[in-house]
């Protein structure tokens, strides 16, 4: 027997009179037909959600966009896991094909104290892009984390860095109504 969830799934298609000239090929939006595009998602609630969304190119078949994105809870401990294949996009065309897998953990250790830490990389340029590491506290009241997280490329005017940062949020007992 499977445990108690759900199952959805949605594809769809945009079909034009006239396609756009002015809208990027990378963007699958502007000939007559759009790509195909669609997800899936399966939830076990409460400690599994699993979500694909593509796009596949009508004229050949080939999978043009392909995101996959993994959620795992644990009590209050959680492991978000996701991989994206995205082609080059208009807003920053130099980025070219990208391909990366990304991985954020958050592990309750003792009591409101928990760790956290989290990866990006690029695959298709075998390189980290991102990673970092922290500790953060979380009762009824307030939420204080501090992080050390590192950017290992540099893009525009941005160096690779490293950073420490403290952050504090206040909760409130106040609900809309």
């Amino acid at each position: 027997l499977l445990p108690r969830g759900t199952i959805e799934a949605t594809l769809g298609e945009d079909f034009r009179f006239v396609p756009d000239p002015n809208l990027p090929p990378a963007a699958g939006i502007g000939r007559d037909r759009s790509d195909i595009v669609g997800q899936v998602k399966i939830d076990l609630p409460p400690n599994l959600t699993l979500v694909h969304q593509f796009n596949i190119d009508p004229g050949d078949g080939s999978l043009r966009r392909n995101e996959v994105y993994l959620r795992a809870k644990f009590g209050r401990s959680s492991i978000d896991l996701s991989y994206l294949k995205l082609p080059p996009t208009a807003a920053d065309p130099t980025l070219g094909d990208q391909e990366q897998v990304n991985l954020t953990t958050n592990i309750q250790v003792y009591g409101n104290w928990s760790v956290f830490g989290e990866a990006r990389r690029d695959l298709a340029k075998s390189q980290m892009l991102e990673s970092g590491i922290g500790l953060r506290y979380e009762d009824e009241c307030f939420v204080a984390s501090l992080g050390f997280p590192r950017r290992d490329t540099a893009t525009l005017n941005l160096k690779a860095a490293s950073a420490v940062i403290f952050r504090l949020g206040l909760k409130t007992g106040l609900t809309g109504g």
